[in-house]
């Protein structure tokens, strides 16, 4: 029971609290919360339930604490080069391309709530809602900045990373699932498989 890693959280309501994969709670907004917890151990069949109620939230430094936890993930692979990682284990998805997982991770794991970021393991789910919500911008209108969510489905890719910076030609970031691990990558700004931001 010590082992917190060793569970899955899932909060009803992550509006009022998000759990890291290692059981740390982060609240959002007052409120009570019901938590399932779920071995991810498949020998054993252990679940349970705990209500949380959460009081006196205070503000966060959500950019500094998204982009903080994505750097501090630098160098992560793959366990067998088979699209096997944490953040599938910690989605539900492992064996599937974690480009999007990893970015939905990084957001959980830093308390950023969904309503900022949201979670999701598909690069078009999150073009589609950021186009819904007004807030996703071809490269050709827009200048990124850091935290933004960079696009990449022009010429047959479908990928998604995080923004670190850009200057007058290139934009820098952060990704998941390239070369199969987590490393640092920097594009021209009109590269073309780049689509756009969110």
């Amino acid at each position: 029971a010590k082992d917190y890693q060793r569970y899955i959280y899932i909060p009803d309501d992550e509006n009022i609290l998000i759990i890291s994969d290692t059981g740390l709670c982060m609240g959002v907004k007052e409120g009570t919360v019901s938590i399932s917890v779920r071995s991810k151990d498949t020998k054993e069949s252990c679940t349970n339930k705990i209500t949380v109620t959460v009081t006196g939230t205070r503000q966060r430094d959500y950019l500094t604490s998204f982009i903080d936890t994505a750097l501090a993930e630098e160098g992560y692979r793959e366990w067998t080069n088979n699209n096997d990682t944490k953040y599938g284990e910690w989605n539900l998805c492992n064996n599937q391309a974690w480009c999007a997982t990893f970015v939905s991770w990084c957001a959980n794991n830093a308390g950023v709530p969904k309503d900022i970021i949201i979670r999701s393991i598909s690069v078009s789910v999150f073009m589609t809602t950021y186009k819904a919500r007004n807030e996703f911008f071809y490269k050709e209108d827009y200048t990124p900045v850091k935290g933004d969510l960079i696009i990449f489905k022009e010429l047959g890719i479908s990928h998604i990373g995080i923004v670190l910076s850009s200057d007058d030609t290139t934009v820098y970031t952060i990704e998941g699932n390239t070369s199969n691990m987590v490393a640092k990558r920097s594009y021209s700004l009109m590269d073309g498989t780049i689509t756009g931001y969110c």
